[in-house]
């Protein structure tokens, strides 16, 4: 079990990765998002997840690649895929720019269109992804980072996190009732 100061540290750790990573000016967030599919009727989705170094990683899939293993950060605007990860998926990218590094200079991304992204028992369509060299993160966390699921994907929806039962829940908005 880690101490509350290495928690407090690697959060820390994973505060200042994200702000090496803020999205250029003109990188807006999709306006095309399609379809949500739900696989039950109720619209909901009930999933497991790991909690590794104080973060939430959720098993997810772009475009119906195998499973990707995804922090889940809705303190980020948006979600980014790794690079490497990205090319290998065959996802294409259709426009370039950069990304404003703390102190490391400007970090070249790209941004990927139309992208469908899976957790299990939801399918929404319609992303813009954007992609950045993960592997320094990777390394400074000491585990592997496939990507950030940020506030985009999560806007639409009703999310609840049970973090004693590692579990987290995704309503459609009209069935969700307090």
């Amino acid at each position: 079990m880690l101490s509350t100061n290495c928690r407090f540290f690697r959060l820390g750790l994973l505060a200042m990765a994200f702000c090496i990573l803020p999205i250029a000016s003109y990188a807006q967030p999709s306006d095309v998002r399609g379809n949500v599919t739900f696989a039950t009727s109720s619209r909901e989705s009930n999933f497991g997840f790991d909690s590794r170094n104080g973060m939430i990683f959720v098993p997810v899939r772009l475009n119906g690649s195998r499973p990707l293993s995804f922090v889940l950060d809705t303190g980020s605007a948006r979600t980014i895929v790794d690079r490497a990860l990205a090319t290998s998926l065959g996802l294409k990218a259709s426009a370039s720019g950069s990304l404003q590094g703390s102190g490391a200079g400007r970090i070249p991304t790209e941004f990927i269109h139309d992208v469908s992204i899976a957790l299990p028992g939801v399918e929404s369509t319609g992303y813009e992804l954007s992609t950045a060299d993960l592997q320094p993160l990777n390394a400074s966390l000491g585990v592997s980072v496939d990507g950030i699921l940020g506030y985009e994907l999560f806007s639409p929806f009703v999310v609840t996190v049970d973090y004693e039962a590692k579990t987290a829940t995704i309503y459609s908005p009209e069935e969700h009732v307090d």
